[in-house]
């Protein structure tokens, strides 16, 4: 009880010393790793293929995701748990675009005016067009209030409404690129007819074999003679297949 009390007495003391400690072990690694944290190698928040993603970058555009959502949903504030939402959206399309992006480039896939009409004004328009123009009380797709946008749109002399719906075609735009290219990789993908004759041959052919076996237990051990020549000669042609190429001397004392 001693020794506790005494603790206790030194706690404030105790605490001090700890932090100290943390602090120095802190600015230690902050000197280790260039000095200072807000040097610019410290605003690097990922990279995909050596390619750096910068936070400054990425704070960008998660706003302009939140702006977009506002604008879309018509509302003036995003609570926290959507928030992390569409962080992490934001993310996810960020690294999506740089993988895909290259690839998408190198092909020459491209999306033009006609497909963009379709996939707004169509018989089959985007699921998001749809959610954007749909009905608020009977949730049904309101094909009129697509065209009622634009009417709107070229009305409205602060340019607002043309810069909301510019950063919403991009968005159709990237979706179909990348529908066009997972196209060409499912329809660059197939089976051969032999090969899909030899997959239904090996699920639905059965076989009858009849076998005789002969275990090594049924041979009694008096009844096989192994020379010392036999002993050498495999152990000269197998030799290779037991070669060690680190070895340890043991010695035990007893």
């Amino acid at each position: 009880m001693a020794v506790i009390g005494k603790i206790r007495e030194k706690s404030t003391l105790l605490l001090v010393m700890i932090g100290g400690a943390m602090l120095l072990f802190i600015l230690g690694d902050i000197a280790k790793s260039g000095g200072s944290v807000l040097r610019s190698g410290q605003s690097v928040v990922g990279e995909v293929g050596g390619e750096s993603i910068d936070v400054r970058q990425f704070e960008k555009k998660v706003q302009e995701s939140i702006d977009n959502y506002k604008n879309n949903y018509n509302v003036q504030t995003v609570d926290a748990e959507t928030t992390t939402k569409i962080r992490n959206q934001t993310w996810d399309q960020m690294i999506k675009e740089m993988v895909l992006g290259t690839q998408r480039d190198e092909l020459g896939l491209t999306v033009t005016g006609q497909e963009l009409t379709d996939m707004v004004k169509g018989t089959d328009p985007d699921p998001r067009v749809r959610q954007a123009f749909s009905d608020p009380k009977t949730g049904q797709f309101n094909p009129a209030a697509v065209q009622q946008f634009f009417d709107k749109m070229e009305q409205d002399e602060s340019g607002e409404m043309e810069q909301r719906w510019m950063a919403f075609e991009t968005d159709l735009k990237k979706t179909k690129l990348d529908s066009k290219y997972y196209e060409l990789i499912r329809k660059g993908m197939f089976i051969t007819d032999a090969e899909a004759e030899n997959d239904y041959e090996a699920a639905n052919n059965q076989y009858d074999i009849h076998y005789v076996a002969l275990t090594y237990l049924s041979v009694p051990d008096s009844t096989v003679e192994v020379s010392q020549s036999d002993l050498q000669d495999y152990y000269d042609k197998n030799k290779e297949k037991y070669k060690q190429e680190q070895s340890r001397d043991i010695e035990f004392d007893l």
